[in-house]
């Protein structure tokens, strides 16, 4: 995802540099996660995003088997994509099933409870993200010519799969009532969008101004 390197360094080439940035800010907005993951005590503070990294990994290793031939092959990046992506939704599953087993299901002390109606919006905030995130799968050809900035059809896959993680996560946020669930899969998906809007502010001139979707992406990030 750094969008200056050849792209004979990178596992594949991504094009325009936005998408790049994108991917790299849900990478760096990972790193925090799964650093939380690895000093963690306690399950349930981390484990309800494992189900959504686990769909998006399940989304990337599908397409990186739709578009095996874009890829740099032979390099230590390619190598590097397809352990990752072909190995963690395999992992994962299991990590989540081994440890869930550690969550007693009771609120920590002095952890404050959700409110239903906050519990409901951001279940159907997930589910318009899981709809908008299958679009860009299933339907790449209905979603390019009015999508912000341009998009090949393989980027426009793999960015919905980075939009099904928030959306299973958020859909799984319905029915969670413990602040100290959401805490960390929030603090991730914060980082995420404040880097995603940093890098529309580096990568604006690839923005169409003109496009409803630029301001309703743009806005959206900043509403969150």
């Amino acid at each position: 995802s750094f969008p200056s390197r050849r792209s004979s360094d990178l596992a594949w080439t991504i094009h325009p540099t936005m998408s790049a940035l994108l991917m790299g800010a849900g990478y760096g907005a990972g790193a925090y996660y799964f650093a939380r993951v690895f000093f963690g005590t306690k399950w349930h503070r981390v484990g309800l995003y494992i189900p959504a990294i686990t769909t998006f990994t399940w989304v990337l290793g599908i397409s990186t088997i739709l578009y095996w031939d874009r890829f740099n092959q032979g390099t230590i990046a390619f190598d590097a994509w397809v352990l990752l992506y072909f190995g963690t939704p395999l992992l994962l599953p299991v990590l989540w099933w081994r440890n869930r087993r550690t969550d007693p299901g009771t609120p920590d002390a002095n952890d404050v409870l959700v409110p239903r109606l906050l519990r409901i919006v951001a279940g159907l905030s997930g589910a318009g993200l899981l709809i908008l995130a299958a679009t860009l799968f299933f339907l790449p050809n209905v979603v390019i010519p009015v999508w912000p900035w341009k998009l090949t059809e393989p980027v426009c896959r793999v960015i919905g799969g980075w939009l099904a993680a928030p959306g299973v996560c958020n859909v799984l946020f319905a029915f969670e009532w413990r602040w100290s669930a959401w805490r960390i899969p929030l603090q991730h998906q914060a980082i995420a969008v404040a880097l995603i809007l940093v890098a529309v502010l580096r990568a604006w001139p690839e923005f169409d101004p003109a496009r409803l979707s630029t301001w309703l992406y743009v806005g959206g990030m900043a509403a969150f």
